[in-house]
């Protein structure tokens, strides 16, 4: 791993820079050590002035260079001028380094939440994650193995997130880290998220529901880290998430928040998270900034990781599983899904439950057989599965969520106006509820003689 970490030769400063002198040596990688000499402090100096200052910065760097090399660390010292933010960012980018490491002083009082930091600009600026150290002891017992990291990933069902969760399964393969997912969750805001019943008092948050968000939660991370290999926390509470996950850091003594940041402009700063949660945090911070847009694909090449597929087992269905498999890159995967109504009907259900009967079974095996041979053969991966759930719908956009589907594909059926007036459709179900990409195939038209084919498949998750 290479790292770049600024320095202002203060005493934190120096001692961030030894703890990512510590972190460089164990991934035998270059530390790139900058100082940004900013001379927009001075009005007009001279060149006698700038010269001296220079050197006597350039001393100062060397000097702290060495005693990073005692390390075992290979270090690059560089001295750069202009804006401090600016420059670690883009040199950090053009050294090719993996982190950036930048020090706080202790937490930021309030007063100065509209003085914008150089740490804050740096986490603003830079296009990888950002490091803020604030505990340089913790991060240097763990890159000598001394004793796991103990960190913390909020997490939020963002991109950012996702990228922050993905950032920290690359940690732990530095060193041992104990890793705990956090998040908080509003009852308000997940009823609008998974559209399932009408809003909710905040007061009000049922119990039902938070155990889908952290089987949801438990979904997901497995699919990052493994089965079982973290800790799975849902804090349903109300108000701002980021003093809810200080204090969820604070009781269990975590080392290091991991936070993905959007990296929001302008007023919309104001109400980021991740800067909440760096400015007030009193341990250290990582920032990990969404992935970039997607840099333009050629022509006809599968954009897609994961796409789910509902079937009805309508004439259409097989139309949607090979457009499904279309639009996925090579060795990414097609699920299949089918929804059952639960054997007993106890009003409105907001859980999904997978069937492993012997019908279910016999399902499963007749969705494979959609499966184009040319699926196999360019190394997609397929699952079917068969899930329990009063409205197809619900079940189909829950499950979307928690596959982290990148598309939705399904098949449709045009039905005479009055039917699709009176009863509605699947489709336009999960186009209304689901806020992931929808791609919609359009089956045959039925006339009116088939009313009652139409109601049976709706009734069995069509």
């Amino acid at each position: 791993m290479n790292i770049t970490c600024g320095t202002d030769f203060s005493d934190h400063a120096n001692k961030a820079v030894l703890a990512a002198a510590a972190l460089t040596a164990r991934q035998s990688g270059v530390l790139s050590l900058v100082h940004v000499f900013d001379t927009r402090h001075y009005s007009k100096p001279s060149k006698e002035l700038l010269a001296h200052l220079r050197d006597s910065r350039h001393k100062k760097l060397e000097a702290l260079a060495d005693r990073a090399r005692r390390r075992a660390a290979k270090v690059a010292p560089h001295l750069a001028e202009g804006s401090p933010a600016t420059q670690l960012a883009e040199f950090a980018k053009k050294a090719g380094s993996q982190l950036l490491v930048v020090s706080a002083n202790g937490q930021i009082a309030p007063t100065k939440w509209f003085a914008v930091s150089v740490t804050d600009q740096v986490a603003q600026a830079s296009s990888i994650p950002t490091m803020v150290i604030r505990n340089p002891a913790a991060i240097e017992a763990w890159a000598y193995e001394k004793r796991p990291l103990n960190v913390l990933v909020a997490y939020d069902f963002s991109a950012s997130a996702e990228a922050a969760l993905h950032w920290t399964a690359a940690l732990r393969k530095v060193a041992p880290c104990d890793v705990a997912v956090t998040y908080v969750a509003s009852a308000v805001n997940e009823r609008a998220r998974l559209r399932v019943a009408p809003p909710l008092s905040p007061l009000y948050y049922p119990s039902g529901l938070k155990k889908f968000l952290v089987q949801e939660l438990k979904h997901k991370c497995e699919t990052v880290f493994g089965e079982n290999a973290v800790k799975i926390c849902v804090k349903a509470d109300w108000g701002r998430p980021d003093s809810h996950l200080i204090e969820v850091a604070g009781d269990n003594r975590v080392d290091l928040i991991v936070v993905g940041t959007s990296q929001r402009r302008g007023l919309a700063r104001l109400g980021s998270i991740s800067r909440a949660v760096l400015h007030y945090a009193h341990m250290n911070v990582a920032c990990v900034p969404a992935p970039m847009a997607v840099e333009k694909q050629s022509a006809g090449r599968a954009q897609f990781e994961r796409v789910l597929v509902p079937i009805d087992f309508s004439e259409s269905a097989e139309q949607a599983v090979a457009l499904a498999c279309a639009t996925v890159r090579p060795g990414g995967e097609v699920r299949l899904l089918h929804v059952v109504p639960p054997e007993r009907r106890n009003g409105h259900s907001l859980h999904i439950k997978e069937c492993h009967s012997e019908s279910s079974r016999r399902l499963s095996d007749r969705m494979a057989a959609l499966v184009p041979k040319t699926a196999h053969a360019g190394s997609i991966k397929t699952r079917a599965a068969v899930v329990e759930h009063n409205e197809p719908a619900v079940a189909i956009c829950q499950v979307a969520e928690q596959y982290d589907a990148d598309l939705i594909c399904m098949a449709t059926r045009k039905r005479p106006w009055p039917l699709g007036t009176m009863y509605g459709s699947v489709s336009q179900g999960v186009m209304a509820r689901s806020g992931r990409p929808v791609l919609i195939t359009r089956g045959p038209r039925r006339e009116c003689s088939a009313f009652k084919s139409d109601e049976t498949l709706t009734k069995n998750g069509g």
